[in-house]
C-alpha cells in the first residue's frame, strides 16, 4: 500500500553513519566477531536517510515537522490511510500530513 503522503527524506553524512553504527554496537552490548555487529566504516557506506514529515492542524493551523520513525512507530497502514495526532498546540485530535490538510481544505498541492 502506498502512502497518501508524502515524506522528506534527509541523507545522513558518513560522519553520522560512523556515530550511530558504534551507539548501536554500544547500546546492544556487541564486539567485532558478534554475528549482529555493525561494522561502522561498512554501514557508513550505505545510503540512509532520516525522514520526517510535516504536519498541520485542521483546527488552529499550528504546523510542525516531525521524525517520520515517530509517526510510522504510530501509524498502521493497514487500518489508516493517513496518520492523526494531537494536535500539540490546541490539543486537538486533527493534526494530519500537511498533504491530506490541503486535500481535506481543498487546497492545491
Amino acid at each position: 500500500m502506498s502512502l497518501k503522503f508524502r515524506t522528506i527524506k534527509e541523507p545522513i553524512s558518513y560522519k553520522e553513519k560512523i556515530r550511530r553504527a558504534k551507539d548501536f554496537n554500544l547500546f546492544n552490548d556487541l564486539k567485532k566477531g558478534d554475528p549482529n555487529y555493525l561494522d561502522p566504516k561498512e554501514f557508513a557506506l550505505k545510503e540512509i536517510y532520516d525522514e520526517y514529515l510535516e504536519f498541520k492542524c485542521l483546527d488552529c493551523g499550528y504546523e510542525e515537522t516531525i521524525e517520520g520513525d515517530i509517526v510510522f512507530e504510530l501509524f498502521d497502514e493497514e487500518f489508516e490511510e493517513y496518520p492523526i495526532l494531537i494536535c500539540p498546540k490546541c490539543d486537538d485530535g486533527s493534526f494530519v500530513p500537511k498533504d491530506i490538510y490541503k486535500q481535506i481544505k481543498g487546497l492545491k498541492r
